[in-house]
């Protein structure tokens, strides 16, 4: 047996064994905190996710797979090697850090769209476009610097391919 396997194995089964017995006790005084069941809570905050997913993929497939293309067809020109610089930039800066620029910028500073909140379609949908735009460019922002990178790769290999260049 190793000589450390009971001073590392005694600690984690205290504290799986804390976690287990405390756990739904937590669960117990949040439930009478809020009043609601977790699935009801889930199931109120479930549209306005799913909107905000669909608006996230829609804008990364509209702004990465053109760029991938544009950059594929034009690879040893300044723009070209700008959007490969962009989508490098796309999947390096974490999303939380570009998510409190763009606030800061477009909410705090230019006052264009709105810090938080969300605004059903159905009541006022401009309002509904304002509050999504931002979150969903920041969650599409790393989806589409990865798409222009598979575009252009596909692009690059396809346009060197033996039957494009004899056409």
């Amino acid at each position: 047996m190793p000589p450390l396997l009971l001073p590392v194995l005694l600690p984690v089964a205290a504290i799986l064994l804390a976690r287990q017995k405390l756990l739904p006790r937590l669960g117990a005084y949040a439930l009478l905190l809020g009043g609601m069941g977790v699935m009801v809570l889930i199931g109120q905050r479930m549209p306005a996710t799913m909107e905000l997913a669909v608006t996230a993929m829609l804008l990364s497939i509209v702004i990465g797979i053109p760029l991938g293309l544009y950059a594929g067809l034009h690879p040893d020109g300044v723009l070209g090697r700008a959007t490969m610089a962009g989508s490098i930039l796309g999947f390096s800066l974490p999303s939380f850090w570009v998510g409190l620029m763009l606030i800061m910028v477009f909410a705090v500073q230019l006052g264009w769209l709105p810090a938080s909140g969300y605004v059903s379609p159905f009541e006022d949908l401009g309002a509904n476009l304002a509050a999504m735009i931002m979150p969903a460019f920041v969650l599409g922002n790393a989806i589409a610097a990865v798409l222009m990178c598979h575009t252009r790769s596909a692009m690059l290999q396809v346009l060197g391919a033996d039957y494009v260049r004899t056409a």
